[in-house]
């Protein structure tokens, strides 16, 4: 599989992931409708490919994330509230959900 074939690809699986619809379904039609990577077991690349999404989510949503590990904490009394805060209510109920 060449660069280009390689970008090609994670820009559907991109594009795609937020999708209410199957975006390794995307990337197997790409590869059989384009022939990238004809013949050859990518399982590795696509594995990639989904964990490079997974990072991308944590960057993109780090402080969300970040938010509501802390308050996940302070509803299991691992962590004390700071004086004078009311708490994330936000954040709380993202935890339940």
């Amino acid at each position: 599989m060449s660069f280009l074939e390689a970008v090609f690809l994670g820009a559907v699986q991109g594009v795609t992931e937020f999708l209410p619809i199957s975006s390794s379904g995307h990337l197997a039609i790409f590869q059989n409708l384009f022939h990238v990577g004809a013949g050859q077991n990518d399982v590795l690349f696509d594995v990639l490919l989904h964990f490079a999404t997974l990072i991308s989510v944590f960057v993109a949503y780090w402080r969300d994330l970040r938010d509501m590990a802390l308050e996940l904490f302070t509803m299991l009394h691992l962590r004390k509230r700071p004086e004078g805060s009311s708490g994330d209510g936000l954040s709380r109920r993202m935890i339940w959900f």
